[in-house]
């Protein structure tokens, strides 16, 4: 298809800068059998352009992943554009089934929890929402999360079943990253599909993440809460079982276990020290099934029986250790060599397409992803997006771990303060390494009107909360649901004037990470780039992301404020590549710059 006919198609005024050659490229992936790795800058299109490409090439199947629900908008977004254009172009959204359940639930529970609360529900007959679903249901082109929610609860389905039953006939899918890189979901994916994977097109949004995310995904974690638990239950049904003491002579040893972790956050264990529980899965599956029927809760030992399964399964990828990170004792279990699963799906798939505007080296993916050399090919949008704006990185200051205090929160909440009274700073949005570091500097933070992101925050909720305000300040966390993939607009119009990275969002030391840079070192042979791509590229990663949320628009410039002087050096070299000017300030001629001001104009 020739750029004419791309733009005939185009349900915008013009196609963007690189949009035609990431389209053609697309097709020429898909009939290659390549990985495409496409860098294309926040704003430039990408997700239209792909869309484009797959219309061009008569590409039949579209597995289109993202991280979060949020970033679903956008490939929804360019659908019903097409269609106003009178492209018809049919897409199904799948979600996890806990976000499309209908029934009043425990919001905190863990999926594995509610997947086990779904199954009780259905099997005592108490969910209310039938899971046979007409194939004759009329339903729009474009289905979405909300549209399944209101055919769900207008005509008594459960959406989930809904939404399964539309896959075969969709021609693009938009799901999460479990539907594909989660072993056992996978296979279920595909039969309900009826996706024949070596003639389908995968592509993965915000594909800079896709290596943690693997990992996030073969995370087992069994807590000292959910073995006391378990031991409570076991003893609640030890009169219908002939004999309870193996089970508790498992629990005593897990027990013993977290028990004799003191002190350090992490340590790691070896199988040896489990001592072959891991053999006692399917005693304590039948435990659970028998606790769970005379309940009708989930139970403790259906727990236990998850991690001992996992246990019994895990290889010489895998990471056993025992942490209190999260304010209790925990055992985890980890596959730290995410491209044991990713190797397994692309070399399946027809073609692939990872796109990010942060994509890392294609030597980190290919050795992370255990990628195909010969496969993978790379296009980018050929420009620096970034032109015009200009950074001002701020030496002085740093939010590393170790120099975290009170007075440090409360300098960056004087160095934010002071950004939002700066003249044409109205929309300002700031970027903080976690909630923990966010929630220790707002009480410092003195604006009029200043919003935070909590864990559970969506973006519509914070849309809302914005759309009408002439000014306001948006405190987010770079590893949230607000940082990427999303866009902070009201009628077209972009919120955002002013990006504030309040400390660069490094991942925090730990073994998991530890042992993803020794992988790195093993497979690349350098030390200095295992440590580069495990600790800092990802932190400048998530900062060219958190700038991309101001700049939608080819013609927008963003104010940009770097409080961190780690983005020195490489960082501003990073940038630089992505055509931003730097200028540094140090923190104390700013503060006094502005102090003086303020003097003289008293």
């Amino acid at each position: 298809m020739s750029r004419g006919l791309l733009q005939l198609i185009n349900p915008y005024a013009r196609l963007r800068k690189g949009q035609a050659l990431l389209a053609s490229k697309v097709g020429e992936a898909y009939f290659g059998s390549k990985v495409l790795l496409a860098q294309y800058p926040p704003g430039s299109g990408k997700t239209l352009a792909v869309l484009l490409g797959v219309l061009e090439s008569g590409i039949p199947r579209v597995i289109y992943l993202a991280r979060t629900k949020t970033q679903f908008q956008a490939p929804l977004r360019e659908a019903r554009a097409l269609e106003r254009r009178g492209v018809r172009l049919s897409v199904v959204t799948l979600v996890n089934k806990m976000d499309l359940c209908l029934l009043r639930k425990d919001q905190s529970m863990s999926y594995r929890d509610f997947l086990k609360f779904c199954r009780l529900k259905r099997s005592s007959g108490l969910c209310p929402f039938s899971s046979t679903v007409s194939t004759r249901l009329d339903l729009p082109t474009v289905v979405d999360v909300p549209t399944l929610k209101g055919v769900g609860m207008s005509r008594g389905l459960c959406p989930f079943a809904v939404a399964w039953s539309l896959l075969r006939r969709a021609r693009v899918i938009v799901a999460s990253y479990p539907y594909v890189f989660d072993e056992a979901l996978f296979n279920l994916f595909l039969t309900k599909s009826g996706l024949n994977f070596k003639e389908a097109l995968l592509v993965v949004d915000e594909a800079h993440n896709l290596p943690q995310q693997i990992i996030d995904l073969s995370r087992n974690v069994l807590s000292e809460t959910a073995i006391l638990r378990a031991r409570r239950e076991l003893f609640s049904i030890k009169h219908e079982v002939a004999d309870v003491t193996p089970a508790v002579k498992v629990l005593d040893g897990l027990s013993r276990i977290l028990r004799a972790h003191r002190g350090e956050k992490e340590r790691e264990l070896s199988v040896d020290e489990v001592g072959g529980l891991e053999g006692y899965s399917e005693d304590f599956r039948a435990l659970a099934a028998l606790y769970e029927r005379k309940s009708g809760v989930v139970s403790g030992l259906s727990e236990v029986a998850d991690f001992l399964e996992a246990l019994g399964k895990a290889s010489h990828d895998h990471l056993l250790y025992v942490t209190s990170r999260s304010g209790e004792r925990e055992l985890v279990l980890v596959n730290i060599n995410p491209g044991r699963v990713a190797r397994k799906v692309f070399s399946s798939v027809r073609s692939a397409v990872l796109m990010s505007a942060t994509l890392p080296p294609p030597e980190y993916l290919i050795s992370m992803l255990n990628l195909e050399e010969s496969r993978v090919e790379v296009v980018s949008a050929g420009s620096p997006w970034g032109k015009g704006i200009v950074a001002v990185s701020f030496s002085g200051i740093s939010s590393r771990y170790p120099e975290r205090s009170p007075e440090l929160y409360e300098l960056y909440g004087e160095l934010i303060t002071e950004i939002c009274s700066l003249e044409g700073v109205f929309r300002a949005l700031a970027v903080f390494p976690s909630y923990s570091f966010l929630a220790n500097v707002w009480p410092y933070v003195r604006v009029p009107v200043k919003i935070r992101e909590y864990p559970e925050s969506s973006l519509d909720e914070v849309l809302g909360k914005v759309a009408n305000l002439d000014r306001f300040l948006l405190m987010v966390v770079a590893w949230g649901k607000l940082v990427e993939g999303v866009e902070f607009k009201m009628l077209s119009k972009n919120l955002i004037d002013t990006i504030i990275i309040a400390g660069l969002p490094v991942p925090e030391p730990s073994l998991e990470n530890s042992k993803i840079r020794e992988l790195l070192r093993d497979k690349l042979g350098d030390e200095s780039k295992a440590w580069k791509y495990t600790f800092y590229f990802p932190a400048i990663a998530r900062v060219v992301q958190a700038i991309g949320r101001g700049v939608r628009a080819e013609y927008e410039r963003p104010k940009v404020f770097i409080l961190d002087e780690r983005i020195e050096g490489e960082g501003e070299e990073y940038l630089k590549l992505h055509g931003f000017g730097v200028v540094r300030v140090s923190v104390s001629e700013f503060l006094s710059a502005r102090r003086s001001s303020k003097e003289k104009f008293i």
